[in-house]
């Protein structure tokens, strides 16, 4: 629990470090932003993600079928929403619960549930990948320019001025690396060890069934669609300010793949989110500051808040479904 607490603890010191580090008139800015937004656009935003999660449970629900179980769909939905709404307070933890009961109530074993999921977070991983190439291709001069200012520039002068950073980092993973070689050395002839290649034998049998999918264009389908929603809940955003109303496809790529480096690195993106979003706006596209800001609380503050409530809904009502006697 020490991990996720300094995380979030992380996230929470960038946020409120952007906010004490504005001017008074950029705070101004964004109040005003916030008070004159057009909310509606905000609600079709949450829309969007409601579809994205939808069809996420239906893919899932794909990639279970050929291991000759069926869950039902609102369990399936009911899971998902959990977990993300586990993984706002500890990373992670809503894969290992979305797994956990949906083993328990469609039982399902669990290492095969495990496995199915691997393959939906590498199917995703592909698609991301994908999709930073398009967003790379489309502005590539743009966003080497703001890497660099960023980035590198930042980098060079912190190693610049503290010369023993490099070295003590290159010692740090010199001594990573020895403890992993003696961890492994101690574990791999043991009985854990062997129930562990159990676990894998199973997990190896989840990944396979993306080989077998019965579907597999549908299964394409539901992986562009719930992309194609991320990106919408960035776009659609857009004409809810006055300052961002004029972006464009461009921007909404380059805040969809930069935001979802925010997302992983703290838990739900909070503090990370608002900072990668606001620097590409202001810097890539000219927006001021505070309209910047603004939008990058709207879109994360509407995606959290809609988590919350449905992932806590799905928690009380979860329990209302009768556990499954017999596997499917």
């Amino acid at each position: 629990m020490l991990k996720p607490a300094i995380f979030l603890a992380l996230g929470v010191f960038i946020l409120w470090k952007l906010v004490d580090g504005m001017s008074e008139e950029v705070r101004t800015q964004t109040v005003e932003a916030l008070r004159q937004a057009k909310y509606g656009w905000v609600v079709l935003s949450i829309g969007c993600g409601i579809l994205s999660h939808m069809s996420r449970t239906q893919r899932w629900r794909m990639l279970i079928e050929p291991l000759g179980h069926y869950p039902r769909y609102g369990v399936t939905f009911l899971c998902v929403m959990i977990s993300y709404v586990a993984n706002l307070a500890v990373p992670r933890l809503g894969e290992v619960l979305k797994c956990t009961f949906l083993s328990r109530y469609e039982r399902i074993p669990a290492d095969k549930v495990i496995g199915t999921m691997i393959a939906e977070r590498s199917v995703d991983a592909i698609t991301l990948v994908l999709v930073t190439l398009v967003t790379l291709a489309l502005q590539y001069n743009k966003l080497r320019e703001f890497f660099h200012e960023s980035v590198t520039a930042p980098m060079q002068a912190t190693l610049a001025s503290n010369p023993l950073l490099g070295p003590g980092l290159l010692i740090g993973l010199g001594v990573a690396v020895a403890l992993g070689w003696l961890a492994w050395r101690k574990v791999r002839d043991s009985d854990r060890l062997e129930r562990f290649r159990d676990v894998l034998r199973n997990v190896k049998e989840g990944l396979t069934s993306l080989r077998r999918v019965r579907n597999l264009p549908l299964f394409i389908f539901h992986s562009v669609f719930i992309w194609a929603m991320y990106y919408a809940m960035v776009a659609v955003a857009f004409p809810a300010l006055v300052e961002t109303a004029g972006l464009g496809f461009s921007a909404g790529m380059a805040i969809l793949v930069f935001g979802s480096v925010g997302i992983i690195a703290t838990p739900g993106g909070i503090g990370a989110y608002q900072l990668i979003v606001s620097e590409i706006l202001v810097k890539l596209y000219g927006v001021a500051e505070g309209g910047a800001f603004a939008f990058a609380n709207i879109v994360w503050g509407a995606q959290t808040a809609m988590i919350i409530v449905f992932g806590l809904t799905s928690l009380a009502i979860l329990p209302l479904f009768r556990v499954r006697h017999q596997p499917a």
